[in-house]
């Protein structure tokens, strides 16, 4: 079924949604759904899926085109899943990011925040990304195509880094082809010189020569060769699956960094110990939810999946020698690594706690903390938010909660149960650090009533 719509606004996942039209029209007025259309479009679409309250279709044909539409800077764009909007100019990003979060947030949540402030822009619309995981299938190296596991060959990528972009190259050139049973390559650079580090998963050691393959990379400080086995998963929802075992093969050093404030934090190449990909990014977070707290010296702080410390080390730093913080986080190499950081950097107001979030709270460590004055809980909750969590945490009463959170559906969904328990939202913002994708990872402030 071939219709003729225009596009009326964007709805989050970065779809077009536009609504049938004509007197004879089956279905007239049902919600349609377009990728990779903007607002503006006038189109003819094919329809790809009839549900029951709605319908997905694809572009045919732009008849005319939205005078705000650009082209897109990538050869694979509506091909390769990583992207979603390199067709709409980066000042339109950024509005319609914050229009589908508060939108998204009164939906989902019946929830008014007071003051949603103006967007946090990323430093750079492009070349953004200093983290990356690549799929490999046979030939094809890159990123899976929207909706499907099948993997969009490239070799370069817009959103990355030109220093990832080169190794990426490079190894690609000298892998390409060869037998080694390549599953993926997670890469990362260090911010401080610019080197990279790769880890490269395989399903099979099959004896392959990885040093004298990949020792001429340019820019390669280090990797390491793994075996994967099926299942694990990734803390925020991101990156490539599959369970890693002991390296089989390692070169140099694995270890990336990136600065932040007064800290330089180390962290591994591995993309099972998460972090952000947009480190400039990054740091207008981290200054925001330190805004947010309103810190003045000797605060309690409790930050809940606290990662390398990316929020507890700025956080210990504010609260100085008479404030405290306990950082949990269920990562047992996160928390290793967290710990060397503090270290050195002569943090020693820090506590890191080695444990699922979920079970820290139902211990003898969470009624410690509740025992006493709790100022803010610092949230940074995976993907599906913190419901499982939400009672437990406002049990302990603290005064403020910080929740940053990658989802603005599950984040609409707990800001309307921690109202139900006494804490209302008073300011938010969106901070970009994923240009050109729909993805929106934003911060809260809830106060206990």
């Amino acid at each position: 079924m071939t219709e003729k719509i225009e596009i009326e606004t964007l709805a989050y996942g970065g779809s077009g949604v536009a609504h049938l039209q004509g007197d004879e029209c089956e279905g007239k007025g049902k919600v349609v759904f377009i990728p990779f259309s903007h607002p503006g479009d006038k189109l003819s679409v094919s329809v790809v899926s009839d549900k029951k309250s709605f319908l997905e279709a694809e572009i045919v044909e732009i008849i005319t085109p939205s005078p705000d539409r650009v082209e897109p800077v990538c050869g694979v764009f509506a091909r390769c899943g990583g992207c979603a909007f390199q067709h709409v100019s980066y000042p339109n990003q950024l509005l319609w990011k914050r229009t589908i979060f508060e939108e998204t947030v009164k939906r989902i949540g019946n929830v008014d925040i007071p003051l949603i402030e103006d967007p946090v822009p990323s430093e750079n619309p492009y070349g953004y990304r200093l983290r990356a995981a690549f799929h490999v299938d046979g030939s094809k190296w890159g990123f899976f195509a929207a909706s499907s596991n099948d993997v969009v060959d490239i070799d370069s990528c817009p959103l990355l880094d030109d220093r990832l972009n080169i190794a990426y190259a490079d190894i690609k050139a000298r892998l390409a082809g060869k037998r080694h049973a390549l599953t993926g390559v997670e890469m990362g650079i260090s911010e401080s010189d610019g080197s990279v580090s790769a880890i490269f998963n395989v399903s099979a050691s099959e004896g392959f020569d990885w040093r004298s393959a990949l020792s001429p990379v340019e820019g390669l400080k280090g990797y390491e060769v793994r075996l994967t086995t099926k299942g694990g998963g990734r803390r925020k929802g991101r990156g490539a699956s599959g369970r890693r075992r002991g390296p089989i093969v390692r070169e140099g050093s694995t270890r990336i960094g990136y600065s932040l404030e007064d800290f330089s934090l180390k962290l591994s190449a591995d993309i099972g110990v998460f972090t952000q990909v947009n480190w400039s990014g990054n740091r207008s977070l981290v200054r925001r939810a330190v805004e947010y707290a309103t810190l003045s010296g000797g605060e309690r702080i409790l930050d809940l999946y606290s990662g390398v410390g990316n929020f507890s080390l700025p956080f210990a730093k504010t609260v100085g020698p008479e404030g405290h913080v306990t950082a949990v986080e269920g990562e047992p190499l996160s928390v290793k690594i967290a710990r060397g950081n503090a270290r050195s950097a002569g943090v020693k107001n820090i506590d890191f706690v080695a444990s699922g979030v979920s079970e820290w709270l139902k211990s003898s460590g969470a009624k410690d903390i509740a025992s006493g004055t709790l100022d803010v809980v610092v949230l940074d909750p995976p993907r599906g938010g913190a419901k499982e969590i939400l009672k437990a945490v406002t049990d302990l009463q603290p005064e403020r909660i910080i929740y940053i959170s990658c989802s603005p559906p599950s984040l609409a969904r707990d800001m309307a149960l921690f109202a139900s328990r006494g804490y209302t939202p008073t300011r938010a913002s969106v901070v970009d650090l994923f240009p050109q994708t729909y993805h929106i990872e934003a911060l809260v402030e809830l106060r206990r009533a």
